[in-house]
């Protein structure tokens, strides 16, 4: 991800930037970064957690945000595009998301560092966050972020459970054709 060095934003001109720009980008303390393109196996794992979510939350008042919709962090004023969301209930705005109940991120290289620092600290900030899901792009492994614990490192599976409804989140099904060499 690539910072422009400019002016100090806030998020308001920022979101409107975004909604006329080619490019994707990440809000940072003001800082402007753009988004770069992932890889397959990136693409698979997020496709296979999407699909998971969407499978076991259906019936409920819960959609799958996916890449494409904004994450306001009200506290800091960050502006992030996780790889999903799991919002439940109505969603006040109609160009981002203030609550999410799960943000999932899948790691790559280039952004590693910020989502296993950077993001998990504005993540856990956010009222009525549950779990910030990190999916691991080397190996079969999901690190789970919660409010009160320590990150957990999850390589069978994760369970989640929230509003009377349970998740179940098979780390096999996740990596279903996900190639590691």
């Amino acid at each position: 991800m690539e910072s422009q060095k400019n002016k100090i934003l806030s998020y308001n001109d920022y979101i409107t930037l975004e909604q006329d720009s080619e490019t994707k980008h990440e809000l940072i303390n003001g800082q402007l970064y753009a988004k770069t393109g992932g890889t397959i196996n990136h693409d698979r794992i997020k496709s296979n957690v999407i699909y998971e979510l969407r499978k076991q939350t259906e019936g409920t008042d819960c959609y799958i945000a996916t890449g494409d919709a904004n994450l306001k962090i009200d506290i800091s004023e960050n502006g992030y595009y996780p790889d999903s969301m799991l919002v439940c209930g109505i969603n006040e705005h109609e160009y981002y998301v203030t609550r999410p109940l799960i943000v999932i991120e899948v790691l790559s290289k280039s952004t590693q560092h910020r989502d296993l620092i950077e993001k998990a600290n504005d993540y856990l900030k956010i009222p009525g966050l549950l779990y910030y899901l990190v999916f691991d792009f080397q190996a079969r492994q999901c690190i789970v972020y919660t409010k009160n614990n320590k990150p957990a490192y999850e390589t069978e599976r994760v369970n989640l459970h929230f509003n009377e409804t349970d998740i179940l989140i098979n780390i096999s099904d996740i990596y279903s054709g996900v190639d590691f060499n």
